[in-house]
C-alpha cells in the first residue's frame, strides 16, 4: 500500500514543488553535470574494460524525458 501511495503522490508533490518554487529544478542541474564530468574522467575498469557509453546515456535521457 505504501508503494502505491508513493507512486501516486510523488508526481503530484513534485509538480507542486516545482510550480511553487520554480528555481528548485536548477539545483539538480549543476549536480547532474558534475556527476557526468566525474563519471567521464573515471579510469576504465581493469576487470571490465568499457568506456562511458555517451550515445547510450544521451539516448536514455531523451527517452526518459519523452516519457514524462
Amino acid at each position: 500500500m505504501g508503494g502505491a501511495v508513493a507512486v501516486a503522490a510523488g508526481p503530484v508533490l513534485g509538480g507542486a514543488l516545482t510550480a511553487s518554487v520554480g528555481w528548485i529544478f536548477f539545483v539538480n542541474l549543476p549536480a547532474g553535470l558534475t556527476a557526468l564530468v566525474v563519471l567521464a574522467r573515471v579510469p576504465a575498469s581493469l576487470r571490465l574494460p568499457a568506456r562511458l557509453d555517451a550515445v547510450g546515456q544521451v539516448t536514455a535521457v531523451v527517452a526518459m524525458g519523452a516519457l514524462t
